[in-house]
């Protein structure tokens, strides 16, 4: 068994977290670095066999390559030596008087003319319509391609690439707006779930309003009835919510003690990106990977198609599914490496002796537990895949329900997996325990201790989701005054559709943090308490904290026991200190 030991000692070292790590599910880091090797055999066969330039080539009406020698086009239909012209400019003219017929000319020229700007070597006007910029994209893309799959990989490559500035525009607001989202939870969190919950609820009610407006009865009975259902709640939750802000406040002290942890997010971010990039290069190499057929028409004009090779569609497809796994491999290492801070940081009572817990916890991730990241994040990933799979069958499916049956169980089970994961994370940091044991352990932590705990960090958990929705509003409307100002009556759909997509990610990194800081520190403090009695082995929870889960206990009425010990003890728990007979510190 592979194991690695930490150098040096400390309070802490010997029992919290445990010295000596053992590599935890090592076979699914052995099946995620063949899934890897496989995708990049699959992209090498397509870039041998493919053509790597035809990306960014454009044709004329000769259905000739901008910018290269077409020695291949049979047809005599103008010059085929274009390598001096290497861009596509679209004139319109009129093709026939009666009816105003326009007929578009395409041609390859040096230069683009004056107003226009060369993306992805194309002409394209500066000051352009949504409606004219989807009239063109359609005139440009003429790559015509036997698969629909293929075809929507080059428009959302070509619209990836052609936006790229604008669609960095809204990132950037997206990560201001999460870190000022982390300053409030610091210091106004209670306001802030305030105005939250009360905003959700007037948000249903002006749109059952607008029902009512528009003649929508049926809706707008459906929308009253959720915002007094939701009304209901808060009112119950009312004398909670402050109890829900002190956990938000508490678990934001690790930023004051860890300053540096702050920018986890976004690492986990600019990993993101890099793994976007590779995917996007990957994507293009895989869709030009075609040979080029031409064609005589009877009207004097020549077709044009790429016939795919075909092993394309599954380099395609791997290559989708390589992504979708790899983007949660990433947000799983960021819950493993917060998880691993945590632990660190909750189990030393003497907070300025904390040694480097950051570079630390990257050294047990990457020495120990790729294993159990590869594990997590598959298992999240397949769910995924198996939703995105069956999406196209819902589509062509003439019984909605059959394919609803289908969805909704991936979807729960989706939805499910993310939070055992995350715990089970939190124990593989600490004691360095395989995932599924690990999980188990966390779980059982949390249904002795926690279970009356649960509607609270349901709540929490709502109010980071609808942090996540204000963020995406937030930065796709900043970004959207950027383009009008700097682009007025440029095309605005396509890059804020994209960046309130990367947005999206932005904002879950940032609100997953904060969740697996709650998490983490909850389930730290449950192992305080059936490890430690208080007496002899004092907690290392902060006073701070025991007096916050001594209000909660008080809330719930003194039902918030914690269960049998973990080492010794008696098999019914009654030497365990009830939540209740904490002393409260003065």
């Amino acid at each position: 068994m592979l194991s690695y030991v930490k150098n040096g000692e400390n309070e802490y070292a010997s029992r919290y977290p445990v010295k000596v790590r053992d590599c935890t599910n090592l076979p699914f880091l052995l099946l995620c670095m063949l899934l890897v090797l496989v995708s990049l055999i699959l992209v090498g066969y397509c870039i041998i066999f493919g053509n790597l330039g035809r990306f960014d080539k454009v044709l004329d009406d000769c259905k000739n390559f901008c910018g290269q020698l077409n020695d291949d086009n049979l047809y005599d239909c103008g010059p085929k030596d274009l390598r001096h012209y290497p861009y596509l400019h679209i004139e319109y003219e009129l093709y026939d008087i009666e009816t105003l017929t326009i007929k578009p000319i395409r041609k390859c020229v040096d230069n683009c003319p004056k107003n226009f700007s060369i993306v992805l070597n194309k002409c394209r006007e500066t000051n352009k319509t949504d409606d004219d910029e989807e009239a063109q994209d359609t005139k440009l893309f003429d790559v015509q391609l036997k698969t629909e799959f293929s075809r929507n990989v080059g428009i959302f490559l070509e619209n990836v690439t052609t936006y790229r500035d604008a669609i960095a525009t809204v990132c950037l607001f997206a990560v201001f707006f999460s870190y000022v989202l982390l300053i409030f939870f610091r210091f106004i969190a209670k306001y802030l779930i305030w105005i939250i919950c009360v905003a959700v609820i007037l948000f249903v009610f002006i749109l059952a309003g607008i029902s009512v407006l528009m003649w929508n009865s049926q809706a707008a009975v459906i929308l009253m009835t959720i915002g007094i259902i939701l009304g209901g709640i808060l009112a119950w939750l009312r004398t909670k919510i402050g109890l829900v802000a002190k956990i938000f406040k508490e678990s934001s002290k690790i930023m004051v003690d860890i300053p540096a942890v702050i920018f986890g997010p976004l690492l986990t971010f600019t990993t993101f990106i890099a793994a976007f990039k590779i995917f996007i290069t990957f994507a293009a190499i895989i869709h030009n990977s075609a040979d080029v057929h031409r064609t005589l028409n009877d009207n004097g004009t020549i077709s044009i198609y790429f016939e795919e090779l075909p092993i394309a569609v599954v380099a395609q497809t791997f290559n989708i599914i390589t992504f979708i796994w790899f983007t949660q491999f990433i947000l799983s290492c960021q819950h493993f490496v917060v998880a691993a801070i945590i632990c660190k940081w909750f189990f030393i009572r003497d907070k300025e002796k904390l040694e480097r817990p950051i570079k630390s916890s990257f050294k047990d991730l990457k020495r120990g537990h790729l294993g159990s990241v590869c594990l997590g994040s598959l298992l999240i990933a397949i769910m995924k895949v198996l939703r995105v799979g069956f999406r196209p069958f819902r589509k062509s499916n003439k019984k909605p329900s059959t394919s609803c049956n289908i969805l909704r169980p991936l979807a729960l089970l989706d939805e499910f997996l993310h939070y055992p994961s995350r715990t089970a994370f939190i124990i593989t940091a600490k004691n360095a325990t395989p995932f599924f044991q690990a999980g188990k352990r966390a779980y059982l932590l949390q249904l002795r201790n926690l279970r009356k705990l649960m509607i609270l960090i349901d709540f929490g958990e709502l109010v980071f989701l609808v942090c996540r929705v204000l963020i995406v509003l937030a930065a796709g409307t900043f970004g959207y005054e950027i383009l009008v100002l700097s682009s007025p009556g440029a095309c605005q759909t396509i890059p804020l559709t994209i960046g309130a997509t990367f947005a999206f990610f932005i904002a879950h990194s940032f609100m997953t943090f904060y969740e697996m800081t709650i998490e983490a520190i909850l389930v730290c403090f449950c192992i305080d308490c059936e490890e430690n009695d208080g007496a002899a082995n004092p907690y290392f929870m902060a006073d701070s904290l025991k007096r916050i889960m001594v209000e909660i206990n008080d809330e719930m009425g003194g039902s918030l026991a914690f269960g049998e010990k973990v080492d010794g003890g008696l098999a019914d728990g009654s030497n365990i200190p009830m939540l209740s007979k904490f002393t409260r510190p003065n």
